[in-house]
């Protein structure tokens, strides 16, 4: 579960076009002589937008050397003549002896993180990549450049459809009908647009950007949920890949059931590790406890008699709230310490500390976000499938499980078809890829790999996610490196470490 964002504070009725019509629209774009006119980057292009209320954002210094263009693509694909945006590209030029080197195009998690500030923060981070190689990252459609302006961050980014756990039909249709309503405020604003999310329409957008910047093929890097539009890369383009490395990728080839049960399996080893150390530390709120037995006491009587969290208005927060946001806390160690005063602080009756990170918001995902989540598939399509899963899942995980179910909740109340539903990969035109997740990931991320013979899935044996650019891990970044310069991937079953 944490392969997907939880809690989403920055952050599609779409027709499926095929493989076939969407080449030629992309195709013919490319035949029109776009082409990408550089500029200097400015502090505007790198700096992440935020609600007024939250104070001026960070500075973040553009790095040396980075250019800034703006990349024009159809609204919709099925109708290329139509009306178009324009997307904010950036590249960060490879600093080899290379008269014509690779270029990596990097496309973002999220699923609407802007790639081009992330780039910039973490720019130390492709030292050794630039070597070899341009790099050429963008903003994808719903995060920040002209197409960010098109949806308010009001309206679709800070509110969005919510995790429920409904115990009746009646409460699981009164909560699609809100989440539903919570859609449309960010779709009104664009429903075309927003109607041309998913993570196909994504997979369009890179292809155009390779045609623009004059190559044959792609070397692409993708973390997180930038493993769905990886995937869907993969599916539409198989001979414009030359290299693909998908970094703790979400998978979009695996069932729900599997997904689901990969997720649960890793948050209860997580929740095993904060309980075998809780119960030893002399500073965790349940030392010398049984930790397990203690937190399903915790959020019990939570579900009874909700917590209120006092910094933000005392709105009462119910033991699954508690478990949605403790789920998000136990993906790394160094945050056992924080969810540990965050349980002391609501036994003493207030549930503040669990929402900080959330800005006091109820577990809910941007609904710019959710326009490409949703369309990319999986949601209950009535209280009985969700009332089956929440069953199961809490076979499968009794500390964690209504997590994973409310998470599907929020796109029950997607209005349309699924857009790019999930499915397999047919390898034939594809090169090998190269894929790596932590261990509480690897089961996800490496069935993506599992689909392309001769692809290699690189485990790091620990936590962790977005090891790349994120975590910074040597071993994952020397090897991925190598891969999207010369081609060369590890051998099967190499293993990395945390540093």
């Amino acid at each position: 579960m944490r392969s997907r964002p939880l809690i989403a504070v920055l952050g599609v009725a779409a027709v499926a076009v095929s493989g076939c019509s969407a080449s030629a629209a992309v195709d013919a774009a490319s035949a029109s002589g776009q082409s990408l006119e550089w500029r200097d980057c400015t502090e505007e292009d790198v700096t992440v937008q935020l609600p007024e209320d939250m104070g001026p954002p960070e500075p973040v210094e553009v790095p040396d050397g980075m250019e800034c263009a703006d990349l024009e693509v159809p609204v919709d694909y099925a109708e290329p003549d139509g009306r178009t945006i324009l997307l904010s590209v950036a590249r960060l030029p490879g600093t080899g002896s290379e008269q014509d080197p690779e270029t990596v195009v990097h496309h973002p998690g999220g699923p609407a993180v802007p790639g081009i500030p992330e780039a910039a923060m973490a720019v130390e981070r492709f030292d050794r990549l630039r070597e070899g190689a341009d790099l050429v990252v963008f903003n994808p459609r719903g995060a920040m450049g002209g197409v960010r302006d098109l949806f308010p961050l009001e309206d679709c980014f800070l509110n969005g459809p919510q995790y429920t756990a409904p115990l009746t039909e009646e409460e699981f249709d009164a909560d699609v009908a809100a989440n539903e309503e919570r859609l449309e405020q960010c779709r009104e604003h664009d429903p075309e647009l927003f109607d041309n999310m998913d993570s196909a329409t994504r997979a369009h957008d890179v292809d155009a950007l390779r045609a623009a910047l004059g190559e044959e093929q792609v070397n692409f890097f993708g973390t997180s949920y930038g493993g769905p539009a990886g995937a869907a890369y993969a599916r539409l383009y198989p001979d414009r890949v030359r290299t693909m490395f998908l970094d703790s990728a979400v998978s979009h080839v695996i069932g729900y059931e599997e997904e689901a049960a990969s997720d649960l399996a890793s948050l209860e080893n997580d929740f095993a590790g904060f309980a075998e150390r809780c119960a030893e530390d002399s500073e965790c709120v349940w030392n010398g406890e049984d930790v397990p037995e203690a937190w399903r006491a915790f959020v019990a009587r939570a579900n009874e008699d909700p917590i209120p969290a006092k910094e933000y208005g005392d709105e009462p927060y119910s033991g699954y709230d508690l478990t949605i946001a403790g789920s998000v806390l136990l993906g790394y160690k160094e945050d056992w310490p924080v969810l540990s005063d965050a349980v002391g602080q609501a036994l003493g009756g207030d549930a503040s500390a669990f929402l900080a990170r959330s800005q006091g918001q109820p577990a809910y995902i941007g609904s710019v976000a959710a326009a490409t989540t949703c369309a990319d598939g999986i949601r209950f399509e009535n209280y009985e499938e969700y009332r089956r899963a929440s069953e199961e899942q809490a076979e499968l995980s009794p500390d964690f499980g209504a997590a994973m179910a409310g998470y599907e909740t929020l796109c029950s109340a997607w209005p349309a078809p699924e857009a790019n539903p999930r499915g397999p990969i047919d390898a034939e035109g594809l090169p090998p890829i190269l894929a790596a997740g932590s261990t509480q990931e690897f089961h996800l991320t490496s069935s993506l790999a599992d689909e392309i013979p001769g692809s290699v899935a690189l485990e790091m044996k620990g936590m962790g996610h977005g090891l790349y650019i994120g975590d910074g891990n040597e071993c994952v970044m020397a090897h991925a490196d190598r891969y999207l310069v010369d081609g060369t991937l590890p051998e099967q079953g190499t293993v990395c470490r945390p540093d």
